[in-house]
């Protein structure tokens, strides 16, 4: 795609190696769907971004403000991340004026006053793509850097003392457990819309799942039993002062192959995708990621992951564009 980036990086002041996902971040659904592409919007980048920009405020407050109670930890994200804020710092950017993109009929100053308006939303698709292209320990550098301080440095304490030391560490495991399920959640399935993300989200992170976690754990080191989220933040913790530029990236990586078993997530998608009237040629292309030349290919992993080995559409009864859906394959959410 040829647009010129440059103007907007240099507001900024984030350099893109895919400006793809920068277009991406500010291509409001309005906009996608005026040219011709409606699932190319940035819905997806900001589901992302929310829970990237969460785990940031809260790895601040941690390391910046041990004097709060957890309380105020939950307070401040809410209003941080809420819209009205999301909006002014957008303006504050400098970004507001001609992003993102929009096809809508409301001037931009009209559409600031609303609460569901599309800037907060722009810019926490904007978080998205930049963990998306640059990883978690830049976007966090450039949050704190533009976003974050500006709003509370001023008011930093100069205190030491943690004040709920385990009740702050399990604050940071809980939003750390999100974060991660959001990145294991958009990255395993492209394409897939916010709604059912989110739905796949709440069963990585449901109390069930979350019991599961915690027994596993005690063969990785939890040895006196502590909760999962405690004992998620304090591993955090661990990585980050070794090294803060990976200790995201390795907990996650650590997360989904100890807690994930990444066959049986896909499956389970797939089989909530067919429930939900996604054809077939759909998945293997935009979620197994196969090209049109290698349909074949992508059709055999699609019944390999489905437990149909060998079969092909004379046996199956589908073509490329319709399939046969059994019901009694799909799991039930856990939370219902």
């Amino acid at each position: 795609m040829n647009w010129n980036h440059t103007p907007i990086e240099q507001k900024i002041e984030f350099n893109f190696k895919q400006p793809d996902l920068l277009f991406l971040a500010l291509s409001h659904a309005s906009y996608a769907k005026e040219f011709g592409d409606p699932e190319a919007n940035n819905e997806r980048l900001a589901f992302l971004g929310e829970a990237i920009y969460k785990l940031t405020l809260t790895h601040y407050l941690y390391y910046n403000c041990p004097y709060l109670p957890v309380d105020k930890y939950k307070g401040l994200l809410q209003k941080l991340v809420g819209g009205e804020q999301l909006t002014k710092t957008w303006f504050r950017l400098g970004l507001g004026e001609s992003y993102p993109f929009l096809a809508l009929k409301e001037d931009r100053a009209v559409l600031r006053q609303k609460r569901n308006n599309p800037f907060g939303s722009a810019f926490l698709a904007l978080v998205g793509a930049m963990h998306c292209d640059r990883g978690f320990a830049q976007g966090r550098n450039w949050l704190i850097k533009r976003a974050i301080s500006p709003l509370l440095s001023s008011r930093l304490q100069s205190i030491s003392d943690r004040v709920e030391p385990i009740t702050q560490v399990k604050f940071l495991g809980n939003v750390l457990l999100g974060a991660i399920a959001t990145d294991i959640v958009y990255s395993s399935l492209p394409g897939v819309e916010v709604k059912t993300l989110n739905s796949f989200y709440r069963e990585l992170t449901g109390k069930t799942r979350v019991t599961e976690y915690k027994k596993h754990s005690q063969d990785l080191g939890n040895d006196s039993g502590k909760g999962f989220k405690e004992f998620l933040g304090e591993k955090y913790l661990e990585g980050n002062e070794s090294n803060n530029r990976t200790a995201f990236n390795q907990m996650r990586d650590w997360f989904q192959q100890e807690f994930v078993n990444e066959e049986d997530f896909l499956r389970n998608a797939i089989a909530q995708l067919l429930k939900a009237g996604k054809p077939q040629k759909w998945i293997v292309r935009t979620v197994l990621g196969y090209a049109s030349k290698d349909y074949d290919a992508g059709r055999d992993r699609f019944h390999e992951l489905m437990d149909e080995k060998g079969k092909g559409k004379e046996e199956t009864g589908e073509n490329e564009d319709e399939i046969v859906k059994n019901e009694d394959e799909i799991p039930k959410n856990e939370e219902e």
